[in-house]
């Protein structure tokens, strides 16, 4: 518990510190743009594309874990997403009922992956590096 506490104050920090000199200069309305976060063209400053990560994070470990207590009774805390299940490593060892929570959380995994791959280019881009992987 004390872990997840941590957790979470290193994430609101984080948010604060960048959020903090935006709201004062009028920025934070300009980074904050829903419909930004989908495109692949383009660049992202360093700032957006933290915040757009740290944010993302919060938003889909929530979801994923409201999704595993209320639908699977199953509780969840971010050091899920290191913990691989041994079962999972081999498609014949997964029960059902794991394998229908394993499918739904990719499939909720879907647009974070998308938003994450986009921002990843834009700022590799913007970076001046190489957007394709070696």
């Amino acid at each position: 518990m004390v872990t997840v506490v941590s957790i979470l104050v290193l994430l609101a920090a984080v948010v604060c510190a960048i959020a903090k000199p935006l709201r004062s200069s009028g920025e934070l309305t300009d980074l904050i743009r829903f419909s930004d976060v989908w495109k692949w063209s383009g660049t992202v400053d360093r700032r957006r594309y933290a915040f757009v990560g740290v944010v993302g994070f919060a938003i889909k470990h929530n979801i994923d874990r409201i999704v595993a207590t209320v639908f699977f009774g199953r509780q969840f805390t971010p050091w899920n997403y290191w913990n691989v299940p041994v079962n999972a490593l081999r498609i014949d060892l997964v029960t059902p009922a794991d394998r229908r929570f394993i499918i739904t959380l990719a499939l909720i995994a879907l647009p974070f992956i998308w938003v994450g791959l986009a921002m990843t280019t834009r700022r590799l881009r913007s970076a001046r590096l190489p957007t394709w992987l070696p």
